[in-house]
């Protein structure tokens, strides 16, 4: 990884942990029934929303998230070419 590489991955990091701990305050003091109770059977709670934003983010940074914790030779290792 090349230092540019590096400093984006640095602030890519430290935004994610400002966001995790804006949320902790937030809603850290929120008890599992209000977060899971539902304004409507149509509605999602809390506890739902959270729960597809960190199934979507998971989605999306899961990927590079495996490279960036691999070495090159250790994500190749076990690929087979077609």
């Amino acid at each position: 990884m090349t230092s540019n590489q590096d400093v984006h991955l640095s602030g890519l990091v430290s935004a994610a942990n400002t966001i995790a701990d804006q949320t902790l305050a937030g809603f850290g003091d929120v008890t599992a029934h209000h977060l899971n109770w539902k304004p409507s059977a149509e509605q999602w709670s809390v506890a739902q929303c959270f729960d597809h934003l960190v199934t979507s983010n998971e989605a999306y940074f899961g990927f590079p998230k495996g490279i960036c914790l691999t070495s090159k030779e250790d994500r190749f290792a076990n690929q087979t070419l077609r």
